[in-house]
């Protein structure tokens, strides 16, 4: 009796991803026609297969929209430069003074960090380092943060405010604090105890802002592809 079921784990994939308006209607629709199958074949294993099948070919065609897809790629996006941030920052921390030889340590282009390959070979090491919550920590860097968080939540609900115009708000202001760095690094000659700091507070705020702003941007673009459809 059991085989004359459609497949428990199959149907249950369907209603996982599937999407709540329309789970009842193409369940139902499976079903009807896994019953003719089985009666249409006296062999069960053929309808089970056949309805694996449409099962991975209809979740697959609902998990792989922009609506899914787009925010997911956002957020893998900025977790991987919240590690790459994380990284620089204990590298800037804890390595050794042959790591600071280069001229881009106290000329601004700090950037240019992340094109070293020993950074890249150096990686790595941050897992042994002793963590510090300190570390992360700057006033100036949190407060700015918590300020450019508020703003920007306000011009997220702003419908005159386009994706991309958001988007880029968004980047403009996570960025401001590495341009104010920058400048300080061309217009005051600073010695060597003051570099630390003052990266710090030039990365310290995309650390803090690179996963807030994604979540805000993929919010953004669910809602712009809502009143998109409802067009």
């Amino acid at each position: 009796m059991a085989n004359n079921m459609p497949p428990s784990l199959a149907k249950l994939l369907l209603i996982t991803i599937l999407p709540a308006h329309v789970t009842d209607e193409i369940c139902g629709d499976l079903d009807e026609e896994f019953q003719l199958k089985i009666q249409e074949q006296p062999n069960a294993s053929a309808a089970h297969r056949w309805y694996w099948h449409q099962a991975l070919n209809t979740s697959f065609h609902y998990t792989c929209t922009a609506e899914k897809l787009v925010p997911i790629f956002i957020m893998l996006f900025s977790l991987a430069i919240l590690f790459l941030l994380y990284s620089a920052i204990a590298l800037l921390s804890y390595g050794d003074k042959a790591f600071f030889v280069d001229d881009f340590w106290y000329n601004g282009n700090v950037h240019l960090l992340f094109l070293e390959a020993k950074f890249w070979h150096h990686i790595s090491d941050v897992f042994f380092y002793d963590f510090s919550l300190s570390m992360l920590m700057n006033k100036n860097a949190i407060l700015w943060s918590l300020i450019a968080y508020f703003l920007l939540t306000k011009l997220k609900s702003s419908k005159r405010l386009s994706l991309c115009r958001f988007a880029l708000m968004a980047m403009i202001l996570m960025f401001i604090p590495y341009l104010h760095g920058v400048i300080h690094f061309y217009v005051l000659h600073l010695s060597p105890n003051q570099v630390g700091p003052l990266i710090a507070s030039m990365w310290l705020p995309v650390l803090y802002l690179i996963c807030p702003i994604a979540y805000l941007v993929s919010t953004k673009f669910k809602e712009s592809l809502f009143e998109y459809h409802a067009l």
